[in-house]
């Protein structure tokens, strides 16, 4: 069914699991309405409540009508694309949160990076398969339910971080981060001046056990901007990780 350049997808019979999905929208922005890549139905199949959207004027007025739980930008040229609807989505506080998806061309090492850095929570690049996709998408919703720990809030040093609240301030200031970039600052700054180790992080907020993983290194780099000078307490451990201590003198 397609109401002004809106597909919306939906299924007669669900298992159980696809009931549970159900609950997640996904809204996925594409250059065409029949893309070969088939997003849609795999989404579809999987349960997932979808809603395509083929006029990029129209994504970001879908996205504040119906707050989605993901957004996929899946265009010829994503990155180049995308800039502005990544740039419009992070700015506006109704939807600066939303995990976003980039689906880049093959080897796309330099799109990806770009991706990252815009603020893209993953990136997939052509082609994949619908099981890899279904189970990235997956582990994406799985993350960007901000990490709750049973310990209360961190206030050491410059930084406060609620999990309860999902909120992060510097000096007092409320600093606006991405899922990822959140659950990452906590995940350090949970740990006092312990050292969390890489793989960990890979592993809880990236959901990975790929050493060569680069996805960490561009949050982290995101999240110290964000954070201002109070991103210098994020230190590098060589070898181990990161540690959430007072930058030496």
């Amino acid at each position: 069914m397609r109401h002004n350049g809106v597909r919306m997808i939906r299924t007669e019979l669900e298992t159980p699991r696809q009931r549970a999905n159900r609950a997640r929208l996904v809204i996925v922005a594409e250059k065409e309405a029949e893309s070969p890549l088939d997003l849609n139905r795999h989404l579809e199949e999987a349960g997932y409540s979808c809603c395509q959207v083929v006029d990029e004027d129209r994504l970001v007025l879908s996205v504040r009508r119906r707050v989605p739980d993901l957004v996929i930008l899946n265009r010829t040229q994503a990155v180049n694309e995308g800039r502005n609807l990544i740039a419009e989505l992070r700015q506006d506080p109704l939807t600066a949160d939303i995990p976003i998806v980039v689906v880049i061309p093959r080897g796309g090492t330099t799109e990806t990076l770009i991706a990252f850095a815009l603020g893209a929570d993953e990136c997939l690049s052509r082609p994949f398969s619908a099981r890899l996709f279904v189970a990235r998408v997956t582990a994406l919703l799985r993350r960007a339910q901000p990490v709750r720990a049973i310990s209360d809030e961190t206030h050491i040093g410059p930084i406060y971080v609620d999990p309860a609240a999902c909120t992060v301030e510097v000096e007092g200031e409320p600093v606006r981060l991405t899922p990822t970039e959140f659950n990452l600052l906590w995940a350090v700054t949970s740990n006092g001046d312990r050292v969390t180790r890489r793989g960990d992080l890979l592993r809880t907020v990236f959901a990975t056990t790929d050493p060569t993983d680069r996805r960490i290194d561009v949050h982290m780099a995101s999240l110290r901007k964000k954070l201002g000078d109070a991103g210098e307490w994020l230190q590098t451990i060589r070898g181990a990780g990161y540690a959430y201590r007072a930058p030496q003198e």
